[in-house]
């Protein structure tokens, strides 16, 4: 799929077409309900050709209601579908989406990824810094000592 959608305001349902078999119905009953569907299928073809495929043993079932900052379509992006996994229906009056390409979708999920690397190695070089600085100033102060030893020996030698 090519899109992302992110719900500003509103609210969505997502269905799924399900097909509902009874495992209980023998198998004279579920034959007259195939001959009964077939029958249906070519009665439809030819009162509405835009229903050629369908099949109305399919029955659609609620999964969830989406509202506000909520996303859908984010998982077939990701896994390169063809076709959606589910059927949305905007349910309120004055509902937004937002919509992103899959395209734009992937290029910003590679700058993150490369702001999060240089957010990274800017968190090393500060931390490496601070380090440093640890470090000379030990140093400086190891130094300071040693010149403070050093005069106090001289001083004590002119003494002598």
């Amino acid at each position: 799929m090519e899109s992302i959608f992110f719900i500003k305001n509103g609210e969505f349902e997502v269905s799924k077409k399900v097909r509902l078999e009874k495992p209980d119905l023998r198998e004279d009953v579920v034959s007259s309900l195939v001959t009964v569907n077939d029958k249906l299928k070519r009665s439809m073809k030819l009162n509405n050709p835009a229903t050629l495929g369908s099949d109305i043993s399919l029955k659609s079932i609620r999964v969830v209601l989406l509202g506000a900052f909520e996303i859908f379509g984010l998982e077939d992006v990701i896994e390169s579908r063809k076709a959606r996994s589910y059927t949305i229906t905007c349910t309120q009056n004055n509902s937004n989406v937002f919509v992103i390409s899959k395209d734009n979708f992937l290029a910003q999920i590679a700058v993150m990824k490369v702001r999060d690397q240089l957010v990274y190695e800017k968190h090393l070089k500060d931390s490496f810094m601070v380090h440093r600085v640890w470090q000379t100033e030990a140093f400086r102060q190891k130094k300071v000592h040693e010149m403070e030893t050093d005069r106090k020996n001289q001083i004590l030698e002119k003494e002598m």
